[in-house]
């Protein structure tokens, strides 16, 4: 699934970020959590998650030591992974001083049990980090080896979670986070590619068991299937305002 920019007044074409985005979340939608990319709700609540305010208007809360998070089983959700694919996922997110992370730290989302997205610990800074299960082994990688990489507590940051594979080949986890408007990137190479989703497995946000629970907030959720570009994400970022559906 993807969608290609809408020609604006004038004939002009839309942001380049329409392209291809499969799902946004506003993450406004206290109860229904609508996707804006196919006017779609996915999500069930799980232990009654609220709003708080956002980067921009309002924003998901996940803190709380009863887990509050959204689940959902819906196929469409699922992020393909085998085979030669390419996706990005973004979000804006922030860090909750003393929360409820757990010992696998702020965790934004799983993915069929082949995925792991989120946030290290907080005893290691507010990193992203993104595991796969490749040949029945989780292989990891992290931002952590860049101390200004890090986004502080009780503050937006950008983050950037992207995958490449190719068929019986490599995978390739980037990870990304933009902080006072400055990139950082690292991307670790592994051997084979993520393995099929199976059935019966949900995607969710803010949690994936008691040991891995997000404690943040989590703003304009995107997902893309391929890369974003420099220039789009720096689009995204905004200079720190950020920018939302529709992009214009």
């Amino acid at each position: 699934m993807g969608f290609s920019p809408p020609q604006g007044s004038g004939g002009d074409a839309g942001s380049t970020l329409l392209t291809d985005l499969n799902h946004w979340w506003k993450m406004d939608d206290d109860g229904v959590w609508i996707d804006s990319a196919t006017s779609t709700s996915y999500w069930t609540e799980v232990n009654s998650p609220t709003t708080v305010a956002g980067k921009i208007s309002y924003a998901i809360d996940t803190y709380g030591s009863s887990a509050p998070h959204l689940t959902s089983a819906d196929v469409d959700l699922r992020i393909p992974s085998n085979g030669n694919i390419d996706w990005t996922l973004a979000s804006w997110i922030m860090p909750v001083t003393s929360g409820y992370g757990g010992a696998g730290g702020r965790t934004f989302a799983i993915w069929d049990t082949q995925f792991n997205f989120g946030m290290l610990p907080e005893s290691s800074g507010n990193f992203p980090w993104m595991n796969g299960k490749i040949g029945g082994s989780w292989v990891n990688t992290d931002l952590s080896g860049t101390a200004a990489a890090e986004i502080p507590d009780d503050t937006w940051g950008l983050c950037f979670w992207q995958y490449s594979a190719e068929s019986g080949g490599s995978s390739v986890f980037t990870l990304r986070t933009i902080v006072s408007g400055t990139e950082y990137t690292v991307a670790g190479s592994h051997s084979g590619t993520i393995a099929a989703p199976g059935t019966g497995y949900s995607m969710k946000i803010g949690y994936i068991n008691n040991d891995y629970k997000a404690g943040s907030a989590l703003d304009m959720v995107g997902i893309w299937s391929r890369h974003l570009t420099a220039p789009e994400r720096l689009e995204l970022y905004n200079s720190g305002s950020a920018k939302d559906y529709p992009f214009a």
